[in-house]
């Protein structure tokens, strides 16, 4: 997870700073704001990393200033913090996606873990977009009759079958298969069929 930071949005500066500490020893690369206005001024979108938000901050709530970042286009997993803890406020940061809402005071171990946590679910994430873009790019490039091809090959089809049913030669059958292994970057039909049984299943998942 290298380059990926933690922002805090913190206004109790005793608490900003603990919780700071704590990252820094656990070589957690970290950024921290006493107020929403200090992380939006210099936020850039496409950072990767994690969300520390304190519920009760200035100029507007935790969970405001998240849904303001999330409308702007950052996806990046967040943490609600809160010294009150009510359940309704719990309610509403996990319908908002929150991975966590930790009621203060929290230890130690329990920051940390559910920092790791929002940390690998942005890994994971931006993964998947990566891949799914790729893919899509991929896809794009083929042909109508390869796409005809690649959705017969899906279908667990041979291409003495593929030909048949399409009405083409083998070689033009054995051909298209090439062109789509070579374009889709795959090195052999069990390849393609993961690849692409993956993508469907991503895809459908976003």
């Amino acid at each position: 997870m290298d380059g990926t930071t933690v922002f805090l949005v913190e206004d109790f500066q005793p608490l900003r700073e603990s919780m700071a500490e704590i990252l820094k020893q656990a070589k957690i690369s970290c950024e921290t704001f006493s107020c929403p206005a200090e992380l939006m001024d210099s936020f850039d979108l496409n950072c990767s990393g994690c969300l520390v938000l304190d519920l009760n901050l200035p100029e507007m709530s935790g969970l405001e200033l998240q849904k303001q970042l999330s409308d702007a286009g950052c996806q990046l997993p967040f943490l609600i913090i809160s010294g009150c803890g009510r359940i309704p406020d719990a309610t509403m940061a996990m319908r908002q996606g929150a991975v966590d809402f930790l009621a203060k005071p929290f230890t130690r171990s329990i920051f940390l873990d559910r920092v790791r946590e929002s940390l690998w679910k942005d890994s994971y994430l931006r993964e998947r977009r990566n891949f799914l873009a790729s893919t899509h790019e991929k896809l794009s490039t083929l042909s109508r009759r390869e796409h005809e091809v690649l959705e017969l090959i899906m279908q667990g089809q041979l291409t003495k079958q593929i030909a048949s049913q399409l009405k083409i030669s083998v070689k033009t059958v054995e051909n298209h298969r090439s062109n789509i292994a070579k374009k889709m970057n795959v090195d052999s039909a069990v390849q393609l069929v993961k690849c692409i049984a993956e993508f469907r299943v991503a895809n459908s998942a976003a």
